[in-house]
């Protein structure tokens, strides 16, 4: 299926999330591959330590990012814990079950930390 979570390894997967910018898409669904902006334009890569890179190494905690989708395209707006938790639900029903519950997990606690939440 064109949404499933592509796994790179143990710890990575392909971002395809729906947008998680804050207060922009209450209740959106809709799953879509990120790309790294910034004069860049790599595939993004989300890893269970609650970091997200682009294929060109660009690495920084999830809090750092900030998203621009075709529903808000140029405005880059920052997602909060909430907005991020309902993004990742969304892509979980894509994961494979062996894959997903451990992955998940791992991931939500990370974010969890740099939200300050415990």
């Amino acid at each position: 299926m064109a949404n499933d979570v592509v796994f790179l390894g143990e710890n990575d997967v392909l971002l395809k999330i729906a947008c998680p910018a804050k207060e922009e898409h209450a209740g959106k669904t809709s799953v879509e591959q990120w790309y790294h902006a910034d004069n860049c334009g790599k595939k993004m890569i989300l890893n269970c330590d609650g970091h997200m890179r682009c294929t060109a190494a660009h690495r920084y905690p999830m809090i750092n990012w900030r998203f621009s989708c075709s529903q808000h395209p140029g405005k880059y707006v920052a997602a909060d814990f909430h907005s991020y938790t309902h993004a990742l639900a969304v892509s979980m029903s894509y994961l494979s079950e062996g894959q997903s519950i451990t992955w998940f997990t791992t991931l939500a606690k990370n974010l969890g930390t740099q939200y300050g939440r415990k």
